[in-house]
């Protein structure tokens, strides 16, 4: 099936970006400020035609409360 059109590829997150921030979605990038231990997550901005094939886009409150993340949730 590798070869064929017709397959979505397998998606595993950074194994050192999941230990940090636990975040499961691609397109993630996070932030850490060692010296007050603060966390900043940026996620993707989708398209609104994204719904049509992979589903409901979450707002960034849903992230927020699975993430937990310190100080702020950005769109990038």
């Amino acid at each position: 099936m590798r070869h064929d059109t017709d397959h979505i590829e397998l998606f595993r997150q950074e194994s050192y970006f999941a230990y940090l921030f636990g975040v499961t979605e691609p397109g993630f990038f996070g932030a850490i400020d060692v010296m007050t231990a603060n966390s900043l997550l940026f996620a993707p901005r989708l398209p609104a035609d994204y719904a049509v094939w992979l589903g409901e886009i979450k707002p960034v409150s849903f992230f927020q409360e699975k993430y937990k993340v310190k100080h702020g949730f950005l769109y990038r």
